[in-house]
């Protein structure tokens, strides 16, 4: 089948992204809660709520995207150092394959970028 346009791409891997990004923090938020990583946690566990709500709006919106413009991405094959997703949008296919260090380097950029969010938040109040 042919490929998936650019703005598909863009939006199925943003959202895909973003969605690592959250269960990223959800695996973060749990250690945290759980273990006395640090002598005040409550900080920590505050940013990453923080970073969470500026996460789900966005996944939120991007799920709404992917609806109207009948996109789905589904994880393919996961390996030691590649994982594959297959991207579907009307009647199109395309597979990607993440090489896992930039999965987990594009995953911090999102939460960097998230947290630049928290700090303008900050600066306008």
């Amino acid at each position: 089948m042919r490929n998936i346009t650019k703005e598909e791409y863009k939006i199925a891997s943003r959202y895909l992204f973003v969605d690592l990004t959250l269960a990223t923090i959800e695996v973060d938020l749990k250690r945290l809660q759980e273990h006395d990583l640090f002598k005040i946690k409550e900080v920590y566990i505050n940013l990453l709520e923080k970073l969470q709500v500026i996460g789900i709006e966005e996944r939120r919106n991007l799920k709404k995207l992917l609806k109207q413009e009948d996109i789905q991405i589904v994880l393919t094959t996961k390996r030691d150092t590649f994982t594959e997703y297959t991207i579907y949008c009307k009647g199109k296919e395309e597979i990607k394959s993440y090489f896992n260090y930039h999965i987990r380097n594009r995953v911090r950029d999102i939460m960097n970028e998230w947290l630049g969010k928290t700090v303008e938040t900050k600066k306008e109040h």
